[in-house]
């Protein structure tokens, strides 16, 4: 009886617009049906960088500016961004062997050099590359990547943005240096709200708020 009633269910079940059901889980049809909709909210909101948790390999987020359209200029900045944050993230978790760190950093220092003179990037990128080191001062490399953000700010580079200011948060965190870690909360609070986000403007903002109330407990 029980298999007979689920024979019947997978078979009215095939082709529905709603899914179907395999041998495993329930995944969503390969080709719905014309002006269906199927992407939940809770699903679409993943796009939204600014709420997005991890990686899945040094400063990813930050090649997501590249596209068609985008100038040579911003392609050499934003390939010289990744190198710089990814020397960055790889120093702070310290799982590389010295010659290996070396050589990223020399890479980065390599794509920051070619950028243009003129470039705030130039210079802000290399700086990142520099001082990125296993147990190095954490304040002034957080300082350093939020300068950096700021820049691809100005530049329309929202995912870079995001990626250099939440590699300051995560370094301003570890390091207990709350200030500037409420610092870049509210940054990116505003950030996300200008951007069209005001769900990870109010995560981002209640970060912000919970720090505020921790340091005023710290300081009475």
């Amino acid at each position: 009886m029980g298999h007979a009633f689920l024979e019947g269910g997978l078979a009215m079940n095939q082709g529905m617009p709603f899914g179907r059901w395999d041998r495993r889980a329930f995944v969503w049809p390969a080709r719905p049906e014309p002006g269906l909709d199927l992407m939940p909210r809770r699903m679409s909101r993943l796009e939204d960088c600014w709420e997005r948790p991890v990686d899945r390999y040094p400063a990813e987020t930050v090649l997501e500016d590249l596209g068609p359209g985008v100038s040579d200029e911003d392609t050499l900045v934003i390939v010289a961004r990744f190198a710089a944050l990814r020397v960055a993230v790889l120093a702070r978790e310290n799982d590389l062997p010295g010659e290996a760190l070396e050589a990223e950093r020399a890479a980065a220092l390599s794509y920051a050099s070619v950028l243009p003179v003129r470039a705030a990037e130039r210079r802000q990128l290399g700086e990142v590359a520099r001082a990125a080191r296993p147990g190095g001062g954490p304040r002034g490399l957080v300082r350093m990547l939020a300068t950096a953000a700021e820049s691809a700010v100005s530049r329309g580079h929202t995912r870079g943005a995001f990626a250099l200011f939440h590699g300051a948060w995560d370094l301003a965190l570890n390091a207990g240096a709350l200030t500037d870690a409420l610092r870049v909360a509210k940054r990116i609070s505003d950030l996300a709200a200008r951007e069209g986000a005001p769900r990870s403007s109010r995560l981002w903002g209640r970060r912000a708020r919970a720090l505020e109330k921790r340091i005023a407990r710290m300081e009475s």
